[in-house]
C-alpha cells in the first residue's frame, strides 16, 4: 500500500498543470452551485457569464468566454466526467508532449471549439436548419471540448500505434456524438478535434505515408471492435438522450405515428418538422428504452466477438450491418412509391423537401454501409471460428423462433379476441407475421393493414420483436464463445511426434497457424502452405529416416495430382546437388547462421562486441528471464505485445509472417523465451527459441522472434544471445542456429554478369527491402557470434512456374498486400531511411 501511494503521489507531482486544470473545474463548479442555491437562479449567474455561445458572444459581446466554457460544467454528471477524463486523458499527455505546448494547447482548444461551434450556430440562425445546433440562446459550458483538443494535439508525440489509435478512438467517438447526440457542445468538440489534429502536426510533424493500413491483426481487431461498439452505443445514447438535431432522429423513432397530429406528420410524408415532433415527444419508459436498445445491443456483442478474433462475428456484422441498410432504404425510400393513392399523389417529393432528413438517411445508410465492407475487408483477422455444430445450433435455433413466433402471432391476430381491425384470417396473419419480428424503427414507420383494438393488443403484438431479438442475441453470444481464441493453432499430435523423432532448424515453423500438412507412407511430414495454388513447403520432411529428397519428390506428385504446383522453400543447401540431379531449379533464398556450442567461447579479439554488451548489461542489472509464454503473467504478456506493436508501427508494411514467427507464434508448446528486465521491470529485448529433435532428445535451437525496446541502451540483444548460448551449452545441445536471414547473403558470385537473372532480381528485392525490414544488416548482426553459415535454397521442379512461385511466396510473406501498395510503401521508406541493424529486435 506504501508504495501505492508513493507511486500516486510521484504521479501528481509531476503532472501539475493536470492538477491546476482539476483544481479549477472544481472550485469554478463548487461556486456555481453555491450562486445557484443562493439565487435560486438556473442557470446560475456564473454560468451564464463564463459559459459561451452564439447569444454569449455575438449578441452579448462576452468574448472573454470562448476561453472560460471549457472551465465550467451544467451538472454532476458532467463535472465527475470530466474529472476522470482530465486525470485519464491530460494526465497521460502530460507525461509525454512538452509542457510549453500543453500549456499552449489548453487556449487553443477551447478557442478552436468555441470557433467552429458559433459559426455553425450562425449558419443555423441564418438558415433555420435545426441540424446546425439551430437555436442561438443555447449556452455551452464544456470541459471535455478542452480534454478532446489537447488528446488531437498530443497525439502527435506518440508512436505509430499509439497515435493511430488514439486519433481513430477519438474521432470515433466524435463521430458518434455527432451522429446520435447531436446536441450543440458537439459541434465545439469537432471543432478542438479537428484543430487539434492540425496544431498537433504542425508543432510535431510525424511520418508521411501513402495510404494508411493498420500494421497488426491485434490493432485490424482492436480497430474495428471499437468502431462496431460505437455503432452499438450511439443509437441508445440517442434514445436516452433524444434531441431534435440529432442526425440519427429516425433510428430512435419507435412511437407510433398516430401520436402525431397534422398532415406534416403523416406516415409517408416525413418532413424537418415531424422528425424534430417525433423527437421531442420521445421520452421513453424502461420497457420501450430496452425494446429500442435490443438491436443495437447485437452490435455491442459483435464488437466484443471482433477483439477476439471470431471470424462468426464479422460475418454477423457483415449481415446486421446490411439489414439496417436494407430496412432503411426499403421503408424510407422504395416503399413509399406503394401507397401514393393511401397518402397523396408524391410522398416522396413531400418527404424531399426536408434537406435535414434526407441528410440524416444517407449519413446513416454510408456510416453502416461503411461499416460492412470493412468488416468484409478484413475478414481474414479475424481467424477463429465456431464448431461446426455450433453454427449448426444458432441456424436452428433463429430459424426456429422466427417461425414459431410468426405462427404465434397468427393465432394471437386470428383468435376470436378480435386484438386487430380488420379481423384477419390465420393465413392473413401468418403472412404478415414476419413483418412483427423487424427491428423497431421498420415497426414504427411501416403502415400495417391490421391495427390493434387495445391497449393490450398493442403490447402483446409489440412483444414479438423484442423476443426474438433476446433469442438471436443469447444464440449469437454462445456461438462466439464455442471458438476458443489462441494465439496459435494446436498442431496435429502425430505431426508433434514426428518433430520428436527428427528434422531440421527450420522443421519446428511447421506447426505455426495457417500451415498445413501432407504425411508420407514411411510417417515423415511435410509441412507446406496452399498460397495461390503454389504447395510451399516450410523447410524440409521431418520425422523419419527416409531420404528427404525421394519424399520431397512423393509430395510433388501429391502436390500435382490435387493441381498444386509443388515448391520447397528454406531447405539445406547441401541438398541441392541432389535435386537438381532429378531436374528440380534450385535458388539459394537465404543464410542460416549456425553456431557450434561445444566450442562456444566470448574470448579473443573478434569477441569483443559480445563482451562489451554483456559487461554493459551486467552494469545496468538487466536479467534474463527464461520462460514459456503459458507461464507468463498477464502484465508480461500484455508488455511483450506492446513492445511488438511499437517496432512493427514504425514499418510502412505490416508484419511479415510465414518463416517469421510473430506474437501469435510465441505461444507454441517448447517455444522458450529469453526476456532481458531492467531492476524496475522494464523489458529491454524478448527472444524466442524454436527447439529441434534427434530420436527423442533436444539437440537444438533456432532463433525466431527478436524485439527491442527502442528506449533501452545498446547491446541487449547480443547479451541475450550470448546467454542463450552459454544456457543451452549447459544444458548439453548441440548447436545454436541465429536462423536464416531472408533475401541476404555472403555467397554472391565475384563476376556479376555471371549471375543468374533471377539472382540479380532477388538482390534488388533484398535491396528495396532493406530499409524497411534491414535483412542485410541483421545478416551483419549476426555475424558477431562467428557462427557457420549454412545456404538455405529453394527448389522446384518446373522452372516455368517460377513467376508464380515467387507471387505466392511474396503473398505467404505478406498476406492481402496488393504489389502496387508495396512497392508505393517501399518508395516512400527509401526516402532517407537506412538499416537497422537489429532489423527483428
Amino acid at each position: 500500500m506504501t508504495n501505492e501511494l508513493a507511486r500516486i503521489r510521484r504521479w501528481l507531482v509531476a503532472r501539475p498543470v493536470t492538477i491546476a486544470i482539476a483544481a479549477l473545474i472544481t472550485v469554478l463548479f463548487i461556486v456555481t452551485l453555491i450562486v445557484e442555491r443562493t439565487t435560486h437562479a438556473h442557470p446560475a449567474p456564473t454560468l451564464t457569464w463564463l459559459a459561451t455561445g452564439h447569444d454569449a458572444v455575438i449578441t452579448n459581446g462576452r468574448w472573454w468566454t470562448v476561453f472560460s466554457y471549457v472551465f465550467m460544467s451544467w451538472g454532476w454528471l458532467q463535472f465527475l466526467a470530466s474529472l476522470a477524463l482530465i486525470f485519464g486523458a491530460i494526465g497521460f499527455f502530460e507525461g509525454r508532449m512538452p509542457r510549453r505546448m500543453l500549456l499552449a494547447a489548453i487556449p487553443l482548444s477551447a478557442l478552436a471549439g468555441a470557433a467552429i461551434g458559433i459559426g455553425f450556430q450562425m449558419i443555423g440562425v441564418a438558415t433555420g436548419l435545426p441540424l446546425l445546433g439551430g437555436t442561438s440562446k443555447g449556452f455551452v459550458a464544456d470541459p471535455i471540448t478542452l480534454v478532446i483538443g489537447i488528446c488531437a494535439i498530443g497525439s502527435a508525440w506518440l508512436g505509430p500505434i499509439g497515435r493511430r489509435r488514439t486519433r481513430v478512438l477519438l474521432f470515433v467517438g466524435v463521430l458518434v456524438l455527432l451522429v446520435y447526440v447531436g446536441n450543440v457542445s458537439v459541434l465545439y468538440k469537432v471543432g478542438a478535434a479537428i484543430v487539434g489534429l492540425i496544431v498537433g502536426e504542425l508543432a510535431h510533424p510525424t511520418e508521411r505515408r501513402r495510404g494508411w493500413r493498420p500494421s497488426t491483426v491485434v490493432e485490424t481487431r482492436a480497430l474495428l471492435a471499437w468502431s462496431i461498439a460505437a455503432l452499438g452505443i450511439g443509437p441508445m445514447l440517442a434514445l436516452l438522450v433524444p434531441h431534435s438535431h440529432s442526425l440519427a432522429a429516425p433510428l430512435t423513432s419507435i412511437l407510433p405515428i398516430s401520436q402525431f397530429e397534422g398532415t406534416d406528420c403523416d406516415i409517408w410524408r416525413v418532413t424537418a418538422e415531424c422528425v424534430s415532433q417525433r423527437a421531442s415527444l420521445i421520452h421513453l419508459n424502461p420497457f420501450e428504452l430496452v425494446i429500442s436498445s435490443l438491436p443495437w445491443v447485437a452490435l455491442i456483442v459483435i464488437a466484443w466477438g471482433l477483439a477476439r478474433g471470431q471470424r462468426f462475428a464479422a460475418e454477423i456484422g457483415v449481415l446486421l450491418n446490411l439489414l439496417v441498410v436494407a430496412l432503411l432504404i426499403w421503408f424510407w425510400g422504395i416503399a413509399p412509391l406503394q401507397f401514393r393513392g393511401m397518402f397523396g399523389a408524391n410522398p416522396i417529393a413531400a418527404r424531399a423537401d426536408a434537406v435535414e432528413t434526407v441528410l440524416q438517411l444517407v449519413v446513416i445508410v454510408l456510416i453502416h454501409l461503411a461499416a460492412a465492407i470493412a468488416l468484409f475487408t478484413a475478414r481474414h483477422s479475424f481467424p477463429v471460428r465456431p464448431t461446426p455444430r455450433a453454427v449448426k445450433r444458432f441456424s436452428s435455433v433463429v430459424i426456429g423462433a422466427a417461425i414459431a413466433l410468426v405462427i404465434a402471432f397468427a393465432i394471437f391476430a386470428s383468435s376470436d379476441m378480435e386484438p386487430f381491425e380488420p379481423h384477419p384470417t390465420f393465413w392473413e396473419a401468418l403472412l404478415a407475421g414476419p413483418e412483427r419480428l423487424l427491428p423497431p424503427l421498420a415497426l414504427a414507420v411501416n403502415p400495417s393493414a391490421m391495427w390493434p383494438t387495445s391497449a393490450t393488443a398493442e403490447v402483446v403484438a409489440t412483444l414479438f420483436s423484442p423476443v426474438f431479438n433476446v433469442i438471436c442475441i443469447v444464440a449469437m453470444w454462445r456461438t462466439l464463445q464455442s471458438g476458443n481464441p489462441q494465439l496459435a493453432s494446436k498442431p496435429q499430435p502425430e505431426v508433434l511426434a514426428a518433430l520428436k523423432r527428427g528434422g531440421t532448424s527450420m522443421s519446428y515453423l511447421g506447426i505455426w497457424d495457417g500451415n498445413e500438412y501432407w504425411v508420407d507412407e514411411s510417417g515423415v511430414c511435410v509441412a507446406f502452405r496452399n498460397v495461390q495454388g503454389v504447395a510451399i513447403t516450410v523447410g524440409g520432411p521431418f520425422g523419419g529416416a527416409a531420404d528427404p529428397v525421394d519424399v520431397l519428390q512423393r509430395f510433388a506428385r501429391a502436390a500435382e495430382r490435387a493441381g498444386l504446383e509443388p515448391c520447397a522453400y528454406s531447405v539445406p543447401g547441401e541438398w541441392r546437388e541432389r535435386l537438381e540431379s532429378i531436374g528440380w531449379s534450385t535458388l539459394e533464398v537465404a543464410e542460416e547462421s549456425v553456431v557450434d556450442l561445444a566450442s562456444w567461447s566470448t574470448t579473443g579479439k573478434k569477441w569483443q562486441d559480445i563482451r562489451t554488451a554483456i559487461n554493459r548489461s551486467d552494469r545496468a542489472g538487466i536479467e534474463v528471464e527464461w520462460s514459456s509464454w503459458d507461464d507468463l503473467t498477464v502484465r508480461r504478456a500484455r508488455e511483450i505485445r506492446e513492445l511488438n506493436d511499437r517496432w512493427v508501427g514504425d514499418k510502412p508494411l505490416p508484419e511479415m509472417g510465414f518463416t517469421l514467427g510473430g506474437v501469435a507464434e510465441l505461444a507454441q508448446p517448447e517455444t522458450l523465451l529469453g526476456i532481458a528486465t531492467s531492476p524496475d521491470g522494464t523489458i529491454e529485448g524478448v527472444t524466442s527459441w524454436l527447439p529441434t529433435w534427434r530420436d527423442g532428445q533436444l539437440v537444438g535451437r533456432t532463433l525466431d522472434f527478436m524485439r527491442r525496446n527502442p528506449d533501452g541502451g545498446n547491446g541487449v540483444m547480443e547479451m541475450l544471445i550470448a546467454r542463450a548460448a552459454e544456457r543451452f551449452r549447459d544444458e548439453g545441445l548441440e548447436w545454436l542456429s541465429l536462423s536464416g536471414a531472408p533475401l541476404a547473403s555472403t555467397t554472391k558470385a565475384e563476376d556479376a554478369a555471371n549471375v543468374a537473372t533471377i539472382d540479380r532480381l532477388l538482390d534488388q528485392v533484398g535491396r528495396l527491402l532493406e530499409p524497411v525490414y534491414g535483412f542485410r544488416s541483421l545478416l551483419g548482426f549476426k555475424r558477431k557470434f562467428q557462427p557457420q553459415m549454412r545456404p538455405l535454397i529453394m527448389a522446384y521442379p518446373d522452372a516455368a512456374q517460377l513467376p508464380n512461385i515467387g507471387l505466392a511466396i511474396s503473398a505467404a510473406y505478406l498476406p492481402g498486400i496488393g504489389v502496387g501498395e508495396a512497392v508505393q510503401a517501399l518508395r516512400s521508406q527509401r526516402v532517407g531511411a537506412g538499416g537497422d541493424s537489429s532489423a527483428r529486435s
